[in-house]
């Protein structure tokens, strides 16, 4: 029986043009028959039925307003007042020379690969404790020589850390912890700067992430445009500190492990401290796809005028995005963010069967290398 979505491949191989070509299909029918063209909005939030059918059984993304509109954190969560309520607590602080954590970096020659094994630099964070006093402080020095703060401790840091705060949040979201089946794994505390970005990558978690202060920009691709994401083998390193004192920088130090990663460059990397002054302006300044400059430090087929684009979505106060597990995603923020994120479980059917096979054929056509 002939395949008339994909193609009639009856050949006993098949050119890495004609896989690619099946990729590109695959990409441009999820978009529309499933994905659509924008992240779809609700007023208030969805019954867990609702919610369940419409959104975490398609693995689609959406956008709630007024799910955490009775939290008093929407009111209180400031700089003035999480130090007063937390203290000499200490916290896990992350601290990059650039904003840039869990990410590909040139490396420790400022090349953009590893001396001794020629593959990328993955640099993790330096982490270090530190009350919230500190960290602000850290997070106001801004002379452009000082390193970029953010916490972004993932290990449920907001129930482990700063139990003081969960009086002003939800333990959960009711109607998403039924439609899962499950209650949060963790629930996560992130505060920081537009200096901040998160680069591409994708979670095995299903995610309801909560803005409480600020606004974050999140660009989206679905789990049928793995392919795109040009994933490179990389040398695991780590930023530490190059000597005693404040002054001495930070340096790159290798931790003998290896990972996978994209290599696509994240949104907003390169304009140094201005970041994203307005979250909301960089959405009217954007190039669409196929305009001068539309992705144009993006590898490959991420960049392709002809693919759909990510979708963008902005996060603002009390808002809460679902982001289905799976889905690759990457993060600017405004200035002085704070946020709150549920991680739930997923449910592993065939849907990552289904995204595990679109990678796979990336290795197989020389667009990934894991």
């Amino acid at each position: 029986m002939e395949n008339t979505l994909y193609g009639n491949f009856r050949a006993t191989s098949i050119s890495k043009e004609e896989l690619v070509s099946v990729l590109r299909q695959l990409s441009l029918d999820a978009r529309e028959l499933d994905v659509g063209s924008s992240v779809p909005m609700l007023e208030h939030p969805p019954s867990a039925l609702q919610f369940c059918r419409e959104y975490v059984g398609p693995n689609r993304p959406v956008l709630v307003r007024g799910a955490v509109s009775e939290w008093p954190a929407l009111a209180l969560w400031n700089e003035e007042y999480l130090i007063r309520a937390l203290g000499p607590t200490p916290l896990t602080m992350a601290t990059t020379p650039n904003g840039r954590a869990d990410a590909l970096v040139p490396g420790p020659d400022g090349s953009a690969l590893d001396p001794d094994t020629g593959n990328p630099v993955f640099a993790l964070p330096m982490e270090s404790k530190v009350d919230v006093a500190t960290f602000y402080q850290c997070l106001r020095r801004r002379d452009g020589a000082s390193p970029v703060p953010y916490l972004q401790y993932q290990n449920s840091s907001l129930s482990v850390e700063a139990p003081q705060l969960l009086v002003d949040v939800a333990p959960e979201l009711g109607w998403a912890s039924e439609a899962f089946g499950n209650q949060p794994e963790a629930v996560n505390l992130w505060v920081g700067d537009e200096r901040s970005v998160t680069s591409w990558h994708r979670d095995p978690y299903e995610n309801m992430y909560v803005v409480v202060n600020g606004a974050k920009r999140f660009h989206l691709l679905a789990p049928a445009d793995g392919w795109r994401m040009a994933v490179r083998r990389a040398e695991v390193h780590r930023w530490e500190a190059a000597g005693p004192g404040p002054q001495a920088g930070l340096e790159l130090r290798p931790t003998g492990e290896a990972t996978a990663w994209s290599s696509v460059t994240p949104p907003g990397t390169g304009r140094g401290e201005a970041g994203i002054k307005a979250v909301v302006s960089r959405a009217a300044e954007a190039p669409g796809p196929g305009a001068p400059g539309a992705n144009s430090d993006a590898p490959g087929h991420f960049a392709d005028p002809f693919l759909p684009p990510p979708l963008e979505v902005e996060v603002g106060p009390g808002e809460t995005l679902y982001l289905p597990a799976g889905w690759w995603h990457a993060v600017e923020q405004s200035p002085d963010t704070i946020a709150v994120n549920y991680w739930h479980d997923r449910h592993w059917g065939a849907g990552v069967a289904a995204a595990t096979a679109v990678e796979s054929l990336a290795v197989l056509a020389g667009l990934s290398e894991a």
